[in-house]
């Protein structure tokens, strides 16, 4: 889901490839196919699981970017979309109600 929150937000990041790990405990499986790339953006979750999967593939020597602050107050970017969506409808809500006289 966070991917498709991602593309919602970024639809060029189609273009770009995507590790989806579904669980945090499919790392080690993914550690060949990330070792190809000069860069990694991480979107994992704003938990302890996520926290300590950053770190553990900075400490074992990948060029890892920290995306996590565009989403620092809720737990995922899925998370982080949908309140931004319920936000801008509350507003466009109090938009169209207008005044009656």
């Amino acid at each position: 889901m966070d991917y498709l929150s991602l593309l919602t937000m970024s639809p060029d990041e189609e273009k770009k490839a995507a590790l989806i790990l579904n669980s945090i405990n499919n790392i080690k499986k993914s550690r060949f196919f990330l070792s190809k790339y000069k860069l990694i953006c991480s979107y994992l979750d704003n938990d302890d699981g996520g926290k300590r999967t950053f770190e553990q593939l900075k400490r074992d020597g990948f060029s890892i970017q920290d995306r996590s602050p565009i989403f620092q107050k809720y737990k995922d970017l899925n998370e982080y979309l949908s309140a931004a969506f319920k936000h801008s409808e509350k507003a466009e809500n109090k938009k169209t109600k207008g005044i009656k006289l």
